[in-house]
């Protein structure tokens, strides 16, 4: 990189780590996933609650949906419904299950079981395919050998099912270690993984083919923990569980991050919709520290508005 590039990219980084002003939002206790509906429902899931944010007044809330689950990860929204995955945390013979309801306006969900997850150690980030006929749903196994499974997805009579499809739709065979966070733009997945190997979390994108693997392209890596990431702008945000930071690569392959625990054990984040939020602002999951649920490191919804002048800095080619 030359020199004069570099100085931009320093002066960018100083930019954009001054500029993010949060918010907190709401307590919750080891926030994890979120998603927005097609008719703008936001769902947020925690390892000790599933909810939805509303909005009552012009003040936004918490509205906690009982499902019985140890702990919530992933989370979607196919059709008119809302698929969760519901861990277990039990040490051996542990039941994860997906469960889903169907969503009607002005109804809290009624979240039943969909299926049993056999042979997945710890279900975690999920997305739908551009077709919107499957599930993948990856398995984060840290230290070990992880997979991103495929579940084929069909309403029938109104009832929702969900059926095996490939247990290694992607493995190490594709250079995926222990993936986490899914997300895809246009045909390509783009995701988390911990390549145990070289003990480093890497942004990945895996190219298809006529719906075949393709190739996995190596986008960032770096010594610590990668939770979720959302491909946007032109570019891929990430969460960087482990120092707390939002990540920005964009389409020249440079990186910009806010500062360091800035958003403590960083776990996703999504851009608000109207009516609940205002036009720019990232709504954010923070964590916090694993297992632990009372203190005020993380345990929290927040938001920032991201400038125009900060998207431009960093290299963020909006629409």
């Amino acid at each position: 990189m030359k020199f004069l590039s570099l100085v931009t990219l320093v002066s960018s980084c100083l930019i954009l780590q001054g500029c993010l002003n949060k918010e907190k939002l709401s307590d919750m206790p080891e926030a994890e996933n979120q998603v927005i509906t097609e008719d703008g429902r936001h769902f947020v899931t925690s390892g000790k609650g599933l909810a939805e944010i509303t909005q009552s007044n012009g003040t936004l809330s918490l509205d906690y949906i009982d499902a019985g689950c140890d702990a919530y990860n992933g989370i979607v929204s196919f059709d008119d419904r809302l698929i969760v995955v519901c861990a277990d945390s039990a040490l051996i013979n542990a039941r994860h299950t997906l469960i889903s309801a169907q969503l009607e306006t002005g109804v809290k969900p009624e979240m039943s079981e969909l299926m049993v997850l056999e042979n997945i150690a710890l279900p975690n980030g999920m997305t739908l395919t551009p077709e919107n006929d499957a599930l993948l749903i990856a398995d984060y196994v840290l230290l070990g050998r992880g997979k991103v499974s495929k579940f084929d997805l069909s309403i029938n009579d109104n009832a929702l099912s969900a059926q095996l499809n490939d247990l290694n739709f992607l493995n190490i065979e594709q250079n995926i270690y222990s993936p986490n966070g899914l997300k895809f733009s246009g045909n390509d997945l783009y995701l988390t993984d911990f390549d145990y190997t070289s003990i480093s979390s890497r942004v990945v994108k895996v190219s298809f083919l006529d719906g075949a693997y393709l190739d996995t392209d190596v986008l960032y890596s770096k010594t610590t923990i990668l939770d979720d990431l959302l491909p946007t702008c032109g570019g891929v945000l990430t969460s960087d569980f482990l120092n707390g930071r939002l990540v920005f690569i964009n389409s020249e392959g440079e990186v910009f991050r806010s500062d360091y625990q800035e958003f403590p054990g960083l776990s996703s984040m999504v851009w608000g919709q109207a009516p609940l939020f205002d036009a720019n602002t990232l709504v954010i999951t923070e964590r916090g520290i694993i297992q632990d649920s009372i203190s005020s490191i993380g345990n929290q919804i927040s938001t920032i508005e991201i400038s125009n002048s900060i998207l431009n800095d960093v290299g963020a080619n909006c629409q």
